[in-house]
């Protein structure tokens, strides 16, 4: 697990593109996760925007077409629970009698099974091929997906994942004590590397010093 930490705009989100084009052509499962600032308590927003884009869910679909694309996706998966299905259906809002039953269980125990449902995914990705996590600007998160990252946190221990967390600076881990946690704050880059990065996009065409300080005044 690596918390990447840093100001907005200072690169997190390119470093995160720029590990998954490295490995590109190495066999793994990318799963992608997005914090919003609309939704910091709406209870597993990234969790389940990953699931509905993932499964090729459609707000125009109709409930039978989405229960029959869920089935599909965890059809992929080497070892589902058995009631992953019906779990995922009614975090997804899908209303399909015929493919999920109801579920009779508590508020409380529908939770924690729902949690450790979303904690098995992970597992069961991890079957197959190693996996690349990112989850983004954690810094808006909601604590029902804050409590399932750390269960997650404290599961792939084992397993071949890479979890990366970005965040900003005034974001507060919740998942301290793990040894397999690093984290990496990105700073501004130094003058020389600023003019070697202008260097490369400019392709080595001379350009001088007064101008490099123009394009680092209105970059930043």
């Amino acid at each position: 697990v690596v918390l990447l930490g840093g100001e907005p705009g200072i690169g997190k989100s390119r470093v995160t593109r720029a590990v998954s084009e490295r490995i590109a052509s190495d066999p793994h499962t990318l799963l992608q996760y997005q914090c919003s600032t609309y939704y910091t308590n709406s209870a597993l927003y990234p969790f389940i925007n990953q699931l509905s884009l993932a499964a090729g869910l459609d707000f125009q679909d109709l409930a039978a077409a989405k229960a029959n694309k869920l089935s599909a996706y965890l059809a992929t998966l080497e070892s589902p629970k058995s009631e992953m299905g019906s779990l995922f259906a009614r975090l997804l809002s899908i209303a399909d009698s015929e493919h999920y039953g109801p579920l009779s269980y508590s508020p409380e125990q529908l939770k924690a099974k729902t949690l450790e449902a979303l904690t098995h995914f992970i597992a069961a990705k991890c079957a197959a091929q190693p996996v690349l996590m990112i989850f983004e600007d954690a810094h808006w998160i909601d604590p029902t997906s804050a409590e399932l990252l750390g269960l997650i946190i404290d599961r792939i221990q084992s397993l071949p994942v890479l979890l990366i967390i970005t965040h900003r600076p005034e974001f507060s881990s919740p998942w301290s004590g793990y040894p397999n946690i690093t984290s990496l704050t990105l700073n501004q880059l130094g003058r020389r590397q600023v003019r070697l990065m202008v260097d490369r996009v400019a392709c080595k065409r001379p350009l001088s010093p007064e101008l490099v300080d123009i394009i680092l005044a209105k970059t930043g």
